[in-house]
């Protein structure tokens, strides 16, 4: 389960309207997503009818998730408010992180809806998620909350020793010309400075979302040509894209360490490549015959999963220190006993270690 959270020091950021969407658009695409509401305001819960009395408030007091999820929605009522209590507690940042392992094989994806406070919920979050979305108004003084919130989750990677990642900034409720929006784009970007990116596809302003929001269905199944769901449901795809790029990295670290442990049957289920010509002629085309590359700069560099296969092998016989022909019999499960060819593939792909 990857779990995102919705958040935006500065009130008023459309948090509710791309936490709500992005878990429309997930679920109409065969994801199955938990939503969980933060805000005590409950906006988002109140898309949804919720009858059950447990809330986000309950569920870090130690109320069983499985008690909390009504229709894949864990609410917010006017309980949550009271959560800053807890600052007393030992350990009181790790109760969302500790309750969301109990439902992480049920759900493909976890969106949190987070109101406009460095409090408690944010805390849990961050200690729980593996990305961060943060909603701006593509208004003047945008910049100063989204600056804040960097700064803040910065401080949390910190101190706890995480590694939560922005995924980036979403520009909404724009009403400006082309050239205005170029500038303000400029001007976050400025502000930003490289700690994350902003969403190419910035969101108008449109009476077709409160419309929806008010009526309780999907702006993409009720309005889908207009120029606000093409807009929206391009930025979905783009955290979609930004999800599966994060899921392929840490899939190959995984299979790295598959590999250095000489878990060679993981390793080669995950590469489902057979043909030992194939691996050469890969190394001859994409480094030119030459022998110079650091594995770890490799894998967090390119995107070519091919590629990314590939080096694992090197890994797995190099570092694992095995013969020639146990090196193509196990981690390639092939007939390939040329030993002469074996001794010069090795020797090409291994001169320098990885």
């Amino acid at each position: 389960m990857y779990v995102i959270g919705v958040t935006n020091n500065k009130g008023g950021g459309t948090k509710t309207t791309i936490a709500n969407n992005l878990t429309i658009y997930f679920r109409e695409n065969g994801l199955k997503v938990l939503l969980i509401d933060f805000d005590p305001q409950a906006n988002t819960s109140s898309l949804y009818n919720p009858t059950i009395d447990n809330s986000t408030y309950d569920l870090l007091n130690g109320v069983p998730i499985e008690e909390c999820i009504e229709n894949d929605l864990i609410k917010a009522d006017e309980s949550v408010a009271l959560l800053e209590q807890m600052v007393t507690q030992g350990g009181y940042e790790f109760r969302l992180k500790k309750a969301l392992k109990k439902v992480e094989n049920k759900y493909d994806i976890c969106i949190i809806d987070l109101p406009p406070l460095f409090g408690v919920a944010l805390r849990n979050t961050l200690l729980s998620c593996d990305g961060i979305i943060i909603p701006a108004e593509a208004a003047e003084f945008a910049s100063q909350g989204i600056d804040q919130t960097l700064n803040y989750i910065h401080d949390m990677n910190e101190a706890y020793s995480i590694n939560v990642n922005v995924l980036g900034v979403v520009l909404s409720k724009a009403k400006m010309r082309s050239n205005e929006q170029k500038a303000m784009r400029l001007k976050i970007e400025n502000i930003i400075a490289g700690r994350t990116r902003i969403f190419t596809t910035m969101i108008s302003e449109s009476d077709k979302i409160p419309e929806c929001q008010r009526r309780k269905v999907s702006l993409f199944q009720t309005y889908p040509s207009e120029k606000v769901t093409i807009q929206t449901e391009s930025f979905c795809k783009e955290v979609l894209l930004a999800i599966n790029s994060e899921f392929k990295l840490n899939d190959i670290h995984k299979q790295i360490n598959n590999a250095l442990t000489k878990n060679f049957e993981a390793v080669t289920e995950w590469v489902n490549l057979t043909s030992v010509k194939d691996i050469i002629s890969m190394q001859e085309e994409h480094y030119n015959k030459t022998y110079n590359f650091d594995v770890y700069t490799f894998v967090n560099t390119f995107e070519d999963t091919f590629r990314s296969k590939m080096i694992l092998f090197f890994i797995a016989a190099y570092k694992g220190e095995i013969t020639c022909k146990s090196y193509f019999t196990k981690v390639f499960n092939s007939r390939y006993y040329h030993e002469c060819d074996n001794e010069k593939f090795l020797e090409y792909c291994f001169t320098q270690r990885a």
